[in-house]
């Protein structure tokens, strides 16, 4: 049951976690171009909130499309190390989120190619890696702070000593 619940918490919040990190500074500009004045200060926040709002439904419509399969990966492989008793560190959550964009880039460039787009294969791909693989980093690491907050992932300890733990407190050698 955890494991499933691992999955669901990573395949259904990493995408728009990720599409709202990808757009954050979208959101920034909407805010800034609005240009809050001190004449009509309601209508231009109703105007940004309205921005803010179409922003919204865009991130959720698409980043299903774009950030689904990563973060579908990204959660089964943490789900599959905490369930083998495994504590997962936040490096190791960084490389699965950044495996798991990576592995999602291709299947989107191979789709892209498949339905014939005017940029090249190497255009779309890069592209798509500087933009899709960080967004879905913070997912991942969000994500995984999320499921340890829960009880899902167990916490890592800051420092642990494997062995000796005994001789070290008692100061022997």
């Amino acid at each position: 049951m955890r494991f499933v619940a691992v999955v669901l918490v990573f395949f259904l919040l990493g995408p728009p976690i990720g599409g709202i990190a990808l757009m954050s500074p979208v959101f920034a500009s909407a805010l800034m171009d609005t240009g809050v004045s001190g004449s009509d200060i309601a209508g231009d926040l109703f105007t940004w909130l309205e921005e803010l709002a179409a922003l919204l439904l865009f991130v959720g419509l698409f980043s299903f499309a774009f950030g689904g399969l990563a973060a579908l990966l990204c959660g089964l492989w943490i789900a599959w190390r905490s369930r083998a008793g495994r504590v997962v560190t936040y490096v190791e959550c960084l490389l699965a989120g950044a495996a798991g964009g990576f592995l999602g880039d291709i299947v989107l460039s191979l789709a892209m190619r498949a339905t014939g787009g005017e940029a090249s294969q190497a255009e779309v791909y890069v592209t798509m890696i500087m933009f899709l693989v960080p967004s879905g980093v913070v997912a991942a690491l969000v994500c995984l702070w999320l499921c340890r907050r829960m009880g899902l992932v167990a916490r890592t300890p800051l420092c642990r000593v494997d062995r000796g733990d005994a001789d070290i407190r008692a100061g022997s050698s």
